[in-house]
């Protein structure tokens, strides 16, 4: 597996590197440090995964620029999970928005919530931060689906409604989407927004926190069944 690095700080990096061999032995890991230099690797098409700071000694959007650049622009189907001080809900938000499967908080020395990352993009999941994971069930505690009904409105999404809820489970973008699935960005977000109304969610994290916290696998096995 060829991981990559992409962070401003050198002792950021070198922590990373010495976590990303523990749990990653066998991987060949690269490290930079600037936005341009991510860009000319994953170009190469032979990036796995990649790490990724937030704050790349500018503005803290840089790393979003990154982000958007990487899953829209160069249309990147690695997972890319992010590593950051930043602990903003909103940026949080943004993050998984725009298509990371994963958000470890740096200030948090968590070797657990860190492996968990890493599991989780292998298996085309994503790694929502116990934090933002409480914060997210007391939002909509009051509104959500209870476990049976759960799974009874599952069954009862239509083929195309079940693509589109497995591809967000795996962190991709509405443009991603489109274009993994060859229809336009706009039905796309006709799709989005019905599934959310669906299952009384206001927002992707909170759909991914569903899925997370019911433990609900939307993966090959969820496409194969049947749909309305």
């Amino acid at each position: 597996m060829n991981v990559l690095i992409v962070d401003d700080e050198l002792l950021a990096r070198e922590g990373l590197y010495s976590l990303i061999s523990r749990f990653l032995p066998a991987s060949t890991i690269t490290a930079v440090a600037t936005l341009e230099e991510a860009v000319a690797r994953v170009s190469k098409r032979d990036v796995d995964l990649v790490f990724l700071d937030l704050n790349l000694g500018g503005p803290e959007a840089s790393g979003l620029q990154l982000l958007r650049k990487l899953k829209d622009d160069l249309e990147a189907r690695c997972p890319v999970i992010v590593v950051s001080a930043l602990e903003d809900q909103l940026v949080v938000q943004e993050v998984f928005r725009l298509g990371a499967s994963g958000f470890v908080e740096k200030r948090v020395a968590d070797y657990a919530a860190f492996r968990d990352a890493i599991q989780k993009a292998a298996r085309d999941g994503v790694h929502v931060p116990a934090k933002t994971m409480d914060r997210l069930r007391q939002a909509f505690a009051s509104r959500c689906i209870d476990g049976a009904n759960l799974a009874a409105t599952f069954r009862e999404l239509s083929n195309r409604q079940r693509q589109i809820a497995s591809l967000i489970s795996t962190g991709s973008s509405n443009k991603m989407i489109a274009r993994h699935l060859g229809i336009a960005e706009t039905s796309v977000k006709t799709h989005v927004t019905a599934l959310f109304r669906r299952f009384r969610v206001a927002n992707r994290m909170e759909f991914l926190a569903l899925l997370v916290d019911h433990k609900i696998d939307l993966g090959p096995s969820f496409l194969a069944a049947p749909g309305s």
